[in-house]
């Protein structure tokens, strides 16, 4: 997903927040993140 700008962590999924207001939740834990890279790596359960 492009432009996220928030990621919530809860209960085996993870909820991507978009600059225009669009959302995306996936299942899944986040694996890692990098801010220089503006990237976010989120990996199976």
């Amino acid at each position: 997903m492009d432009g996220v700008i928030r990621l919530m962590v809860h209960d085996g999924r993870v909820l991507l927040e978009g600059i225009f207001g669009d959302s995306m939740e996936v299942e899944g834990r986040l694996a890692q993140v990098d801010i220089m890279s503006q990237m976010a790596e989120i990996v199976a359960n």
